[in-house]
């Protein structure tokens, strides 16, 4: 139980802090060279490739461990992350 305790932990920090590059903060943490080189990153289609990549191999692990649920999550996560700029464009284009 404290193994996915961890792990739900880790993608909950891991998904405010992509949310939190994209939200346009400014410095709110004192990081705001972090995440203009985070964003920057994201940016780079070459370098995006890796992530992705390696995002897969992570679930590959994790759906090989028998946690097929965690796998499912990250595939998906690693499908936003790939189209983020679309995904963020559709959004702030939105009307609510």
């Amino acid at each position: 139980m404290s193994q996915n305790k961890n792990i739900s932990t880790f993608m909950l920090i891991f998904a405010l802090g992509f949310m939190s590059v994209y939200a346009g903060t400014t410095d709110n943490l004192g990081l705001a060279s972090t995440w203009a080189t985070v964003a920057g990153w994201f940016g780079d289609g070459y370098i995006m490739k890796i992530i992705s990549f390696l995002l897969l191999v992570f679930a590959i692990t994790l759906a090989i461990m028998k946690q097929y649920l965690y796998a499912i999550i990250i595939l998906i996560m690693t499908v936003i992350l790939s189209n983020l700029n679309v995904v963020v464009e559709k959004f702030a284009s939105a009307t609510f």
